[in-house]
């Protein structure tokens, strides 16, 4: 199966938009402004004009371009997200295969034990999963998994532990109320 012919046709390539649309979309983007029951001068009225015909041209120039018009592309216009799905299953072909794909998940909680001697951190309650599952139908799967011993989280936390006498039991609270 190849994953990179696979993606280009469930993506496939987009349309360019009609003239209708742009025209739309300039015009949802201009809008009209709102009329107001208060009056100016003349003056003033004339200096919104001119600031809003400027606004009006910098986005007409920011939205189609300046200078001389570009021949017509015969390209679609380019799909970063594509680009990327594209560019990480190309990355994914390249990889070598085997017979099963694995995971190995570790998780666990992280406790702060406040000694008189200083405060560190042990991660605790953690189990490791590992997990195979066979790359053709039919090869099956399988699970296995482990409690992990608690552990100070950093070399620092160690140290600490180590100065606390490294105790083998610890009080922390957790879901409302204390554990050991």
């Amino acid at each position: 199966m190849d994953e990179l012919q696979m993606i280009r046709e469930a993506y496939g390539e987009p349309e360019p938009p009609t003239l209708r649309e742009m025209t739309e979309a300039r015009a949802a983007m201009l809008g009209k402004p709102p009329r107001t029951r208060v009056r100016f001068g003349w003056r003033l009225k004339a200096g919104i004009g001119v600031v809003a015909i400027g606004a009006a041209t910098a986005v007409a120039i920011a939205a189609v371009g300046s200078g001389s018009p570009a021949p017509p592309s015969t390209s679609a216009p380019e799909d970063l997200g594509k680009r990327a799905v594209l560019a990480a299953a190309e990355k994914a072909a390249a990889q070598p295969t085997g017979k099963y794909w694995h995971t190995d998940t570790v998780d666990g909680q992280a406790y702060i034990i406040r000694a008189k001697t200083g405060t560190y951190a042990i991660t605790a309650a953690s189990t490791e999963v590992f997990h195979w599952t066979g790359v053709k139908r039919g090869m099956g799967e399988a699970y296995s998994d482990r409690d992990l011993p608690a552990h100070p989280q950093t070399p620092q936390d160690e140290a600490l532990w180590r100065k606390a006498g490294s105790p083998s039991k610890f009080r922390v609270w957790s879901n409302d109320h204390y554990y050991t």
